[in-house]
């Protein structure tokens, strides 16, 4: 679930997401961070680009690049209609090394 509004038609906005992960292996060396930084711009009020690339420490993961992607998502109804925003994503993840 992401919480984030869609952008405003030329609208440019800039996220950064952290996240560390501590897999319940009691292996500490399988614990990893992956940090997000990403780019949405709004092509209408409805329309969004969504250009982001996802870096990691993930062990067994070369290089420290671990996808890029470039997604769309389009919101389905008006600001404020509803109490949360409904969207349609498509996303394209190019390489995963999962």
């Amino acid at each position: 679930m992401e919480s984030y509004d869609t952008t405003h038609e030329g609208e440019a906005v800039s996220l950064n997401n952290f996240d560390y992960f501590k897999p319940d292996t009691g292996h500490p060396s399988e614990d990893h961070w992956e940090f997000t930084p990403s780019l949405l711009y709004g092509i209408t009020d409805h329309l969004m680009l969504d250009l982001h690339v996802h870096l990691s420490d993930k062990p067994g993961v070369d290089p420290f690049i671990e996808a890029g992607t470039v997604g769309m998502q389009y919101r389905l109804l008006e600001r404020g209609e509803l109490p949360i925003d409904l969207r349609l994503k498509f996303v394209k993840v190019e390489p995963s090394f999962d």
